[in-house]
C-alpha cells in the first residue's frame, strides 16, 4: 500500500470513528434535536450524517417515530461498538496524565459555586501562590462532571456516598440550621409576637413544625429553587430558613435561630478518577485544600464566632 493509498483509508477510518461517535450521542440523548445540540451541530447536519452512515453501511441504525428515534439492533450494536473505544481512549488519556510528574501544569477543578465563594477561593489563592507553576482552572458548579472523561481533575462534591470509579476522602460532616437576619430574629423574638416568615426550597418542603409550635401564626413566605437566591432574601431580611451553616456562618449580617434545631446534610468529599490519584501536581492540591478545610470544619456542623472562625482559616494556610 503506498503512502496515498493508507493516507485515504487513515481518513476512512477517522470518518467512520466520527460517524460511530455520533450515534451513540443520538442513542444517550434519545432525539436528534437533543444530540445536536450536545454536539454543537445543526439538526440537518446530524440527520445528513446519520443518513449516510446508513447508506454507506446499508444498515438502517435507527427508525424515526414520531416521539424520536430508536436505535435499531444494528444501531445499538454500533453505539456499544462506540462506547468501548470511547472509555479506551478516556482511559489512555488518564493513563498519560497519570505519567505526569511536575509540579507545574494545568488543573480542572470543580466544586460548588457557594463553597468556592465562601471558603475555597482563598484556599485556591493560597495554592497558587505556593505553586505558580500550577494553572488552576476552576468550574463552579453544582454539576456531576464526568472525571474519567477529564471534564476535571479533581472535584470536591458534597454526596452522602460518592461514586465507586472515584477515590479521596471525606473532608468533613456537614449540618443545617436556621437563620435570619439579625434585625429580624431580634422582631421574632419580641414579645407577643406570633408570626414568622418562611424561606423554603421546592425540595425542602414548607413550614416546620417545630417552627409553628413556637411562632403560631408562621406562614411560607416564599420559595426557592436555587440556594443563591434563597440565601439573598433571607440577608436581605424576608424572612428566615435552612442553609448549610457554613453558608450562614459565612453571610454578613445573618444570625442563627438555635430555637429550630439543626438537621443533617451530606458530608464534603475531595475526589479524583482512581488513574490519577498519583498524579503528583493533583496529589498535592488534594492535600493542600485538604489540610485547609479541616482547619474550618467547626464552620460546616455548628454556629460560629466569624471572629474566632477567621483565626483557624489563615492558620490551615500556615500549615498546608
Amino acid at each position: 500500500m503506498d503512502d496515498c493509498e493508507e493516507h485515504l483509508c487513515n481518513n476512512e477510518r477517522m470518518e467512520k470513528w466520527d460517524d460511530m461517535r455520533l450515534v451513540l450521542e443520538v442513542v444517550r440523548a434519545g432525539s436528534l434535536t437533543e444530540a445536536a445540540a450536545r454536539l454543537k451541530v445543526s439538526h440537518a447536519t446530524l440527520s445528513r450524517r446519520i443518513a449516510g452512515f446508513e447508506a454507506r453501511s446499508g444498515r438502517r441504525l435507527f427508525d424515526r417515530q414520531r416521539s424520536g428515534v430508536v436505535p435499531t439492533p444494528e444501531g445499538r450494536a454500533v453505539a456499544e461498538a462506540a462506547l468501548r473505544m470511547e472509555d479506551a481512549a478516556d482511559r489512555l488519556d488518564r493513563l498519560m496524565a497519570a505519567g505526569d510528574h511536575r509540579l507545574e501544569g494545568p488543573i480542572t477543578f470543580t466544586a460548588p459555586q457557594l463553597l468556592m465563594e465562601t471558603h475555597l477561593n482563598r484556599i485556591c489563592g493560597r495554592f497558587l501562590d505556593a505553586h505558580p507553576g500550577i494553572e488552576l482552572t476552576v468550574l463552579a458548579s453544582n454539576d456531576m462532571l464526568n472525571l474519567a472523561k477529564r471534564e476535571a481533575d479533581v472535584a470536591l462534591r458534597v454526596t452522602a456516598k460518592p461514586p465507586d470509579t472515584l477515590v479521596g476522602q471525606r473532608l468533613c460532616p456537614q449540618r443545617t440550621g436556621i437563620f435570619g437576619r439579625r434585625d429580624y430574629v431580634e422582631r421574632l423574638r419580641s414579645p407577643g409576637n406570633r408570626r414568622a416568615d418562611w424561606i423554603g426550597f421546592t425540595w425542602w418542603g414548607g413550614v416546620p413544625p417545630r417552627c409553628r409550635t413556637i411562632w403560631p401564626d408562621a406562614r411560607l413566605h416564599m420559595r426557592f429553587d436555587d440556594m443563591v437566591a434563597a440565601r439573598a432574601a433571607i440577608a436581605d431580611g424576608l424572612g428566615i430558613g435552612r442553609m448549610p451553616y457554613f453558608l450562614g456562618n459565612a453571610t454578613p449580617g445573618l444570625v442563627p435561630v438555635p430555637e429550630l434545631g439543626s438537621e443533617d446534610y451530606p458530608d464534603v468529599w475531595l475526589l479524583t478518577h482512581r488513574d490519577l490519584r498519583r498524579v503528583d501536581r493533583l496529589l498535592t492540591f488534594r492535600r493542600f485544600v485538604a489540610d485547609a478545610m479541616r482547619a474550618v470544619r467547626p464552620a460546616f456542623v455548628g454556629p460560629v464566632d466569624r471572629a474566632a472562625d477567621a483565626a483557624p482559616t489563615d492558620a490551615g494556610a500556615a500549615s498546608a
